[in-house]
């Protein structure tokens, strides 16, 4: 868990996510770890966490990605939702990521990515 601290203080200081997704990325985490030492999951050396049903990483929804993928990501399809804004990230290869991003601070924030989803873990999460 002393890890996962640290992970949720880079996060957090990479200015890049508002406080709502920190904190669901950090009930993630202490779910994960409560399954873990109570056996309901395993976790082996070089797999993808067992908590998401898709077998690919949350993080950007994929296995694999291609080189300089930065140079060719784009997004898309805005749509203001309340507070928020909702849009998906692309690549050239068809992938599609949807996002929903608010202000904090006059600063828009990442508050959501679909492979933190409820519908796409077993781990419960926050709203």
């Amino acid at each position: 868990m002393e890890a996962q601290k640290n992970s949720i203080k880079r996060l957090e200081k990479s200015g890049f996510f508002a406080k709502e997704f920190l904190e669901n990325y950090e009930k993630l985490s202490a779910t994960m770890d409560e399954k873990l030492k109570n056996g309901s999951a395993v976790w082996q050396v070089g797999d993808l966490p067992p908590f998401i049903d898709s077998g690919v990483n949350a993080l950007c929804n994929c296995q694999d990605y291609p080189e300089k993928y930065w140079e060719k990501l784009l997004l898309s399809k805005f749509e203001k939702q309340g507070e928020e804004t909702a849009f998906i990230w692309t690549l050239d290869n068809g992938f599609i990521y949807k996002v929903r991003a608010k202000k904090e601070n006059e600063i828009w924030k990442i508050s959501y990515l679909e492979g933190f989803d409820k519908k796409n873990s077993e781990v419960e999460v926050i709203e």
